[in-house]
């Protein structure tokens, strides 16, 4: 199933294939950049950040027993930056946004919205859940790479890494760092842990709850976007990135456990 924008229609569609052809639907109310999961079901869940004459809002599209639903999570006067989505066990979403300087936390309990505001730094991962619907992201503020998990009490984090060369890494603000989950528990990490005149790295911990683990880093030569993609296969972090060696530019793949 794949959720996108019809450049010629201005509209979102929704392409299935089924028995070997393409079947699609047409959401014609939804016209902006949108993020998409699918529920359990294989039903689309698709959330939606709109600026309408009043403002903007946070809006949710889901289809749900062969019929499709709008509700409007949130509606604000400023702009704000969608960061991640996911769905739980039970289909309810969990949403991560930003309003500088602030990280806003969306999440669905039977019928209603939670929403957590706490001041995080500019950088972050995607947001997951553990075996136990808990969620957590990674962020970078200062030099320190901070692990977010929500507690009964409410938000906290441990500082799990930190970043060198700190002043380089925030004229490349835009690079991204990475979490993922394996199934034995285990949390992956990636972040961009150095930079300088010439080089850069990225850096693949493990962490546990308990003790942060360094894994690999990667060093390239210095380049102005350093984001990279991360992944877990077979439990063991996968990690693409860019490279650029003697004036010419490719992606490497590592994948597996380095010494």
């Amino acid at each position: 199933i794949i959720a996108y924008l019809n450049p010629d229609l201005g509209y979102l569609q929704i392409a299935s294939k089924i028995n070997g052809n393409w079947q699609y639907e047409s959401l014609e109310h939804i016209t902006s950049p949108c993020q998409f999961e699918l529920t359990s079901f294989d039903d689309p869940y698709i959330l939606e950040f709109k600026k309408v004459d009043e403002g903007y809002i946070l809006k949710e599209t889901y289809r749900k027993n062969g019929n499709w639903y709008s509700d409007i999570i949130e509606e604000f006067d400023y702009s704000r930056q969608i960061l991640s989505l996911t769905l739980d066990s039970q289909d309810q979403p969990h949403i991560l946004a930003r309003n500088s300087p602030y990280c806003i936390y969306y999440t669905r309990k039977a019928n209603d919205w939670h929403i957590d505001q706490f001041h995080t730094g500019s950088n972050h991962s995607n947001i997951i859940l553990d075996h136990y619907d808990r969620p957590s992201f990674v962020d970078i503020s200062s030099d320190k790479v901070r692990f977010y998990s929500k507690r009964p009490s409410g938000w906290d984090y441990e500082v799990v890494g930190h970043v060198v060369s700190y002043s380089f890494y925030m004229e490349n603000s835009d690079w991204n760092c990475g979490l993922k989950l394996a199934n034995d528990g285990t949390m992956w990490i990636s972040y961009p842990a150095f930079s300088s005149l010439l080089e850069d790295s990225i850096k693949v911990i493990s962490y546990d709850g308990f003790i942060p683990h360094t894994i690999t880093e990667v060093f390239t030569e210095r380049q102005k976007e350093f984001n990279h993609e991360f992944a877990i296969r077979y439990d063991n972090p996968v990690l693409v990135y860019p490279e650029n060696t003697l004036g010419k530019s490719f992606f490497s793949f590592l994948s597996g456990m380095w010494n």
